[in-house]
Parts: structure tokens; sequence; C-alpha cells
């Protein structure tokens, strides 16, 4: 009993050097040494039943079902039709638990190489040990890796509730291991394993992730917190053998309903989709394509894209009034951009929308037959320009000629000794275009406003 002192369970590893977690002790419950490890079970002051193997907190009572809840409906509520399950480890039940709630799995499979851990579950850890009395559930005592060997091509999903890398239970982080659960996956088969902690293990994560990649189209890293394991908060690696797998959004979205007759206390849909979204410091080194946050619903998430949507005017047709045409969008992006903020996509849509408008008001301006080739002749003739001219100095006038505009004040004749560029020069400086006289001592008045209601 070397873990408790003065009352004091204190939980210390290679694995988290420099720091330490305590729980205060009331009862030992239980401690023997099986064929495998230490197992040890004591009732603590604040957190419940502690179930401890080889001194590493395995859960407590209090806050076992965050990590329980989520290792188990990340993958299910990822896959459309999640109906045979297999389990490997989580002898205390929790995940298997969590896993027979769902009604599309129809049978689940759990191996479990320590039977002392299933039985000891079973009589101080009944709230999660419930999971063994399913009618779904074939349990089978024994190694997982000769269980996968035998069974290949047979699961939709698979969930490895391990521990940490230490010991025998470091091949569960090794390529090799995650080889052999690919094979045993179905077609469009996902599995879920046991990722560590960001704060402590971020470059095994990061191993994980590479030759994750190399086996799987679909790799994923989420995470959740759980106060008594280190640091704090523990991760999942996730991978699909399906191309189209979004796990940021997920395929069987939970209702509130739902949520409460499951009698989940951690997860549900939000919580599934801020899983994903990794602190700064961990996506730098976990990948550097990783997204800051998640596309729009239904969008693929395995290769980011970041841009702004922006509008284009297409005049129309030759032959087709000018003052017509279409707003296209495109999209432009670029991996690993820096996304481009709300307020910037805000200005460039409404410069684009000023220079709709502007095309509109001179198009509308023209004579009928000159409209169609408005956009499409960019290079007017002198004449046209003079037209131009004439017409905006008759607005500007108020002149009368019936020959040129019915019903709209025609322009008054021109020196047209003045250069060309001169009077293109005043008519946008003083292109107050039908404004009544008495806003004519004041060019910038309401401009835009008679300029856009005009149209």
């Amino acid at each position: 009993m070397d873990n408790i002192k003065e009352g004091w369970f204190t939980e210390t590893c290679t694995l988290w050097p420099g720091q330490a977690m305590s729980l205060q002790v009331e009862e030992i419950l239980y401690k023997k040494k099986s064929k495998f490890q230490d197992v040890m079970v004591f009732k603590s002051k604040t957190y419940g039943n502690v179930l401890v193997l080889d001194g590493v907190i395995q859960c407590t009572e209090r806050d076992e079902f965050s990590y329980q809840e989520m290792i188990a409906n990340l993958p299910i509520c990822s896959h459309p039709s999640p109906q045979k399950v297999l389990i490997i480890g989580g002898g205390d039940g929790g995940v298997l638990r969590e896993v027979v709630k769902h009604p599309l799995v129809e049978s689940v499979v759990q191996c479990e190489i320590d039977e002392d851990v299933i039985n000891v579950s079973k009589k101080y850890l009944p709230g999660m040990a419930e999971g063994f009395f399913s009618p779904k559930l074939t349990l089978h005592v024994g190694d997982g890796f000769e269980f996968m060997k035998q069974n290949q091509d047979a699961f939709d999903i698979i969930i490895t509730d391990s521990s940490d890398p230490v010991g025998p239970a470091e091949s569960l982080f090794k390529e090799s291991y995650y080889q052999l659960m690919k094979t045993a996956l179905r077609e469009g088969g996902i599995l879920c394993c046991q990722g560590e902690c960001q704060w402590l293990h971020l470059e095994l994560i990061k191993e994980m992730r590479t030759f994750c990649k190399t086996l799987f189209p679909v790799v994923e890293y989420a995470y959740c917190t759980i106060p008594t394991y280190p640091s704090g908060q523990i991760g999942f690696m996730l991978c699909s053998k399906n191309t189209e797998t979004n796990f940021w959004e997920p395929v069987k979205e939970l209702s509130k309903d739902e949520v409460e007759s499951m009698n989940l206390k951690y997860y549900n849909s939000g919580v599934h989709r801020a899983s994903f979204i990794l602190p700064e410091f961990a996506r730098k080194v976990y990948c550097c394509s990783s997204r800051l946050i998640p596309t729009h619903r239904g969008a693929r998430p395995s290769k980011p894209s970041v841009g702004v949507r922006l509008f284009n005017w297409s005049p129309a047709a030759p032959g087709g009034s000018g003052a017509t045409g279409t707003l296209s969008a495109f999209h432009t992006s670029g991996e690993c951009a820096p996304r481009l903020c709300h307020s910037m996509q805000l200005l460039v849509v409404l410069a684009a929308l000023m220079g709709v408008l502007f095309s509109v008001r001179a198009a509308a301006v023209l004579p009928a037959e000159d409209r169609s080739n408005f956009h499409t002749n960019r290079e007017l003739s002198k004449e046209r320009k003079e037209l131009i001219l004439k017409l905006v100095s008759g607005l500007l006038d108020g002149a009368a000629d019936s020959n040129m505009l019915p019903g709209e004040p025609s322009p008054a004749l021109l020196d047209l000794e003045e250069p060309l560029e001169s009077r293109l020069e005043e008519r946008a400086v003083y292109n107050r275009l039908s404004l009544p006289q008495r806003d004519r001592k004041a060019p910038c008045k309401n401009f835009f406003w008679k300029t856009f209601t005009s149209c």
C-alpha cells in the first residue's frame, strides 16, 4: 500500500513526471494481485468508489461518465449503421453500458483479458457493470489480439478502452495494432481508441496520427475533460475506412429526449462537434493543416478550406438588356491559409454590389439599341462618349429634348471643342445626375440615395 499514506491515495507515474493526483481514502474495499496486474478498489471521500490498476486510477463513480460516454458515442454516432460492435478492454463495464443503449446496435462482443477486473467491477462498481447483463453482449475473456486475428471483416465499430502505454498496454498504441483493427473492420468501419492527454503526450499523439493516416483515409482526434485523469483531460483517436466519414458532424444527432432517455450526463451532439476543436498549442503540433473551427454542417473536414465567397457580375448575352445580368458566386480556398474575418467578407460583398448598381445606372441612360453592347464593348467610340456626356449634361442642366429619352430631361448642346478628358473629369466630380436644383449647391448631398433609388 505504498500509494496510500496518511489517508490519501497518491497516483504517480513516469508518464507524467513531476506531478501527482491524490484522493482522500475512507476505506479500502479490495486489494489483490491478479494474473496480470495489481487490482485495488477504495472508497474515496468525494469521488465514490475508485478502481486502481497497477497504481493508476482507471475510473471513479463521480466522473467516469464523461470518458465512457465519449469513447462510445463519438464512433457510434458517426456511423450510419453501427450494428456490430467490438470492445477491447473496458473490464469495468462503463463503455459497454453506453454502447448497448443504442437501438441500432444489434450485438456487442467484449474482449477483456483480466476476468478479476470484471468480477470486481460487478461487485464494487455496479452502476458501470450493468452492461454485462445486456442480452446484446457476447463476453470473451482472453486476448483481444488473437480474437481479431480470428475475426476479420466482422465489425462496424471497434472501441479500444485501454490503460496507459506502460507494460503490456504499450502494444495497443503501435501501428501493428491499428493494422489488425483495420482488418477486423467491415467496409466503412470506424474505430475509436483511448488517445492519451494533449498536455502530457503530444508527441505520442502526433506519432499515432501519422501512422494512422497511412492506414485510414479519415483520421481525427477528439478529447474530453475528466478530473481524475492526468491533467484532467483524455483524448480519442478516431479512424474510418469510409472516405466520406465526417467525424465533426454526427450522422446520428441525438434529440433532447434521447439524451434524457439514455441518461447521458456529458455527451450531446454539440459536445460531439466541439470535442474535435483543439487548443492552438496542440493543433500546431498535432497537424499543421488541422482546422481551427469546423466547417458548415455536412461539409467534408479532412481537407481544410479557408476562403471568402465573392460575387461576380456577369452581363447579359448580346441582344439582351445591358441592365440585366447574373450574380455568380465563386469560392477561393487555400491550404492552411488564414481565415478572413466576417467584416472583410461584408466589405467585399458591398463593394461588388455597388459596382453592379453603378453598372445598371450607366446602362439605363443609354439608348435601347446600345444597351446590349454596354458590357461587351468596353471601348466606346467617340460618338458614344459624346452621347453619354450629352445625357449627363442634360440631367444636370434640366434641358428638354424628347428625341433622346421620352419623359426625361434631355441634354443641352455642349461645346464639343472642349477636351473630352476634362468633360469626363467634370462629369465624375459633379455627377449629380437628376438631383433637384436645391441640392446642386452640395454635390455630395444625398448622392448615393438619389443614385440608387433613381435606378
